[in-house]
């Protein structure tokens, strides 16, 4: 029977840095664009800080975190950032820079959970709705066949690429169950089907 090996347990902290103790990592690979600043700017200044930096005390470089080291100093609380601190190697450090990024890229998507969650995303900040308007582009809603209209209640909630007309705004919120319909508007080829069932 073979052992269990026991789980690397490397103590973590959590603590408010000022950017300037904050060195950049030379090996960064990872670059950002300035809507990817100004998006992260603007979520935390909605939200506030909801995530940290990552940073290795025994090469005192950051390995995660240089977006965020940039952020202009009015977001800042009291001229410091959230980090997590932990202690790794060299080979370590440069092994978790290489790999935290496309780890987290292989997650898959959940369609629906997607679309609900952009259904009801709102953001008065510019960069943020330019990222949300993205995401939604990036991910549309597929227009049901005539066969799946049963199951459509949930599908109609969210994002549809074709503008509606006016005229069918009353039949539509029925079938929606909602007072207004969605900004983003409803296909007129649904709006079809959605008639035909009603007049059938």
């Amino acid at each position: 029977m073979s052992k269990k090996k026991e789980p690397v347990v490397f103590p973590l902290r959590l603590e408010w840095r000022t950017p300037e103790e904050l060195a950049d990592n030379p090996a960064n690979w990872r670059k950002h664009p300035d809507a990817q600043s100004k998006a992260l700017a603007g979520l935390v200044g909605e939200v506030g800080w909801a995530g940290a930096a990552l940073f290795n005390e025994q090469t005192g470089r950051l390995i995660d975190g240089h977006l965020r080291k940039k952020i202009p100093a009015s977001l800042l609380v009291d001229g410091r950032m959230p980090v997590i601190i932990g202690n790794w190697t060299e080979e370590q450090e440069r092994r978790i820079l290489l790999t935290l990024d496309p780890l987290a890229g292989m997650a898959e998507t959940d369609t629906a959970a997607l679309q609900s969650l952009l259904a009801d995303a709102t953001s008065e900040d510019e960069a943020v709705k330019a990222m949300l308007k993205a995401l939604t582009e990036e991910n549309p809603v597929i227009i049901p066949d005539a066969t799946d209209l049963p199951d459509i209640h949930e599908t109609v909630r969210h994002t549809v690429v074709v503008p509606y007309e006016d005229a069918d705004i009353p039949l539509l919120t029925r079938f929606i169950g909602a007072s207004e319909l969605p900004a983003s508007g409803l296909g007129k080829v649904l709006c079809e089907r959605i008639k035909a069932i009603a007049a059938g």
